[in-house]
């Protein structure tokens, strides 16, 4: 019989082996590769309800009086919240687990995206940004994915995380380019928000809580020392940030200058606008697959 407490001998246990507390599945019951598969299906529809409101977004801030440097404003307090989210957000899944951190990303996502829905006023369209904070499902992903995953595959599993958000960065901009010539702006974005709450609730009845250990009170999530230090010690590492920096701001300035650009000086529609979208994410997906193409292989 499978023993799901600690072996006779001591030794550890198994990722799919430790029960976990509170609401849904407990680890024992569910297995990896159905708790994988739950966080791809939610990763893209994650991706496809961001991608979703894209397009519409700044046609939806021209409706409410926002001009184009109002839209760029919006844009920037977006990535700034995440910015100051995304650190609070890491500490919060070292202690409450991955599978917490995931359902309020999409609970985030959810009250979010139902403000802009209900957006009247340029205010409380920026207002809707400040749930961002917590719109961090990609980070929460990968939290659950490392538990589940032996160490031996553990890599190529994360990276699969960003073929699946890759899926719905692909389909979500055409859908909401083709919803918008037919519904509302507004109506698009309930539609986001019901598919995050979708997401939310399917992954607490689904998911395993968290397998991970919490965190000694003693010693600090982030050791910003540390940090510092492994970036003395190994040299390729400061470079690779460095890098990794640079691709954040270029893909942040795009994605708030290209609508607008689109929208004031190409005047392309939404639709249109929605149709460009997914042939970024085309050519985005084809180039990591040609560079990454171990992370086609099939899960096993």
């Amino acid at each position: 019989m499978r023993r799901t407490m600690h072996n006779s001998d001591g030794g550890k246990r198994e990722p799919s082996q430790v029960s976990g507390k509170g609401g849904g599945e407990s680890a024992s019951r569910v297995s990896p590769r159905l708790t994988i598969g739950v966080v791809h299906i939610n990763i893209t529809l994650y991706a496809l309800c961001f991608w979703i409101s894209q397009p519409v977004l700044p046609y939806l801030a021209e409706e409410l009086g926002a001009d184009s440097r109002t839209f760029g404003y919006l844009q920037t307090a977006f990535s700034a919240v995440q910015l100051v989210g995304g650190i609070a957000y890491g500490r919060l899944g070292d202690s409450a687990g991955g599978r917490f951190t995931f359902v309020l990303a999409f609970l985030g996502s959810f009250v979010s995206y139902a403000m802009l829905a209900v957006s009247d006023s340029v205010w409380l369209l920026f207002l809707s940004r400040v749930p961002s904070l917590v719109q961090h499902a990609y980070q929460g992903a990968s939290m659950i994915v490392a538990d589940v995953s032996p160490p031996e595959n553990r890599a190529k599993a994360l990276g699969r995380i960003s073929l699946s958000y890759g899926v719905g960065m692909i389909i979500g901009p055409s859908i909401g380019g083709y919803l918008s010539s037919t519904y509302s702006f507004s109506t698009i974005a309930w539609i986001a928000a019901c598919l995050s709450l979708v997401s939310a609730v399917s992954s607490y009845l689904l998911l395993p809580a968290s397998l991970k250990k919490k965190a000694s009170p003693k010693k600090p999530s982030l050791d910003i020392s540390s940090a510092f230090s492994i970036v003395k010690r190994h040299r390729y590492v400061g470079t690779l940030l460095s890098i990794k920096a640079c691709v954040a701001v270029a893909v942040s300035l795009f994605r708030s200058t290209f609508p607008v650009h689109a929208k004031d000086n190409l005047h392309f529609t939404a639709q249109e606008s929605g149709y460009f979208m997914s042939y970024i994410g085309i050519i985005t997906a084809v180039v990591q697959v040609w560079c990454f193409p171990h992370e086609l292989t099939v899960l096993h």
